[in-house]
Formats: structure tokens, sequence, C-alpha cells
């Protein structure tokens, strides 16, 4: 299937450039390429590689994401290239992947092959969503 980029979507509610807000840094953490709202309860998790915190991980109650930035041109956006090759490798593994269009534009969805705590084998369902900045 052929896909079409799709418009940029009003987004309200985030995900911001920081030349979008005035006070980037009121509110939020400060992980270098991404700053993330600090909200009651939430537990925040960073992935460091050397000096640089290359992900974090944020819990909610029975929720997680997991937010990363990836550097890309200036003229345009890599989220495309990224999700053909997440998607590549969630498939080798033998899941199963389904391309949506979502409120931010194109995703993925996906069941991932997990080993359950008892031995057996389980799926878990997980959603990528890319926006590639300004």
């Amino acid at each position: 299937a052929r896909r079409v980029n799709l418009p940029p979507a009003p987004r309200p509610d985030g995900p911001w450039d920081s030349t979008e807000v005035t006070q980037p840094g009121e509110g939020r953490v400060d992980l270098g390429g991404i700053f993330v709202p600090g909200v009651e309860g939430m537990e925040l998790r960073v992935e460091v590689a050397g000096d640089a915190i290359v992900a974090a991980t944020v819990v909610l109650r029975d929720s997680a994401i997991q937010l990363q930035a990836f550097a890309a041109p200036k003229k345009e956006g890599i989220w495309g290239e990224v999700r053909d090759e997440i998607a590549a490798g969630i498939t080798q593994q033998g899941g199963i992947i389904d391309e949506v269009e979502g409120p931010l534009g194109w995703e993925l969805r996906a069941q991932v092959p997990v080993q359950l705590p008892d031995g057996t084998g389980g799926v878990q369902l997980v959603r990528f969503v890319g926006v590639d900045g300004p």
C-alpha cells in the first residue's frame, strides 16, 4: 500500500519544539533533547550511554512510555525511515505490525513476542508514535 504524507495535525497538548513555548523548562524535566512535563505520581527512568541520556521512560500507574529524540536533517524528517526499521525488526522477531493513521500522523501498533514469567510465550502490545520536528 502506498503511504501518503499526512499534514501536521494541530497539537494543543504537544509535543512541541522548544521554539514553540516561552519557557520550555518550566514544570518540565530537562533531559537534553527532550523536556518531560512533571506529573504527580509519575516515575522517570533514564537510559544513559556514556555522558548522554539516550532515552527516558515515564511510568504512571499501569502504563509506561519510552521517549527518545533522534537527530535529523533540518529539511526533512526521519520518522518514516525509523518506522520502517522498527517494523522490520519486529517482523523478524515474529511480531505483527499494523501501520495506522493516529492523532500525530502515521504510527505503528505492534504485537511483540515475549516470554512470560512462567516461561510460556505471549505478546506485548506496543504503540510507536513519531513526530518530526520543525
